[in-house]
């Protein structure tokens, strides 16, 4: 079975990401985008330019220490990709996970971005069904802020 354009899009997309990322190059993740595209980098913030976002993004991480995204999911012209980072700032590590819904041209550059995201302390791996999320800090396995225990403690 071939892979549709916007499946191949996203996944060339999500590969751009992790480089840029990793190499803390924003001029490249830009290059992702059509010049007409509009990014949401969280849904309560206004749309910006993608090469702002990561400018701003990548100056308030010292380090990236892990960069991952899931299969892509591509219906027509659109798709959703899963990710996960891991960020440490100072002496903190940080997991930042979320989920990204792109739009595609006949070009294969995204043209709409909006993220859906949050952040919390310590480190958080991804779990093998990708259902869920493992909490490793410190190996403690203290409850969470909704009074649940992480899933690697049950």
């Amino acid at each position: 079975m071939t892979a549709s354009p916007t499946l191949l899009a996203a996944r060339a997309w999500a590969a751009g990401w992790a480089t840029a990322r990793a190499a803390h190059d924003a001029p490249a993740v830009a290059l992702l985008y059509a010049p007409e595209a509009r990014f949401f980098s969280h849904p309560f913030r206004s749309a910006q330019s993608p090469l702002e976002y990561a400018r701003s993004a990548f100056a308030e991480e010292d380090e990236l220490v892990e960069c991952r995204f899931g299969e892509p999911i591509a219906v027509d012209d659109r798709a959703a990709v899963e990710y996960r980072a891991v960020i440490r700032v100072g002496s903190s590590l940080r997991t930042l996970a979320g989920v990204t819904i792109l739009r595609f041209n006949g070009q294969g550059l995204a043209v709409e971005h909006q993220d859906y995201w949050a952040m919390t302390a310590g480190r958080h791996e991804w779990s093998s069904d990708r259902s869920r999320y493992a909490a490793i800090v410190s190996g403690n396995t203290a409850p969470n802020r909704t009074g649940s225990t992480p899933a690697s403690s049950r």
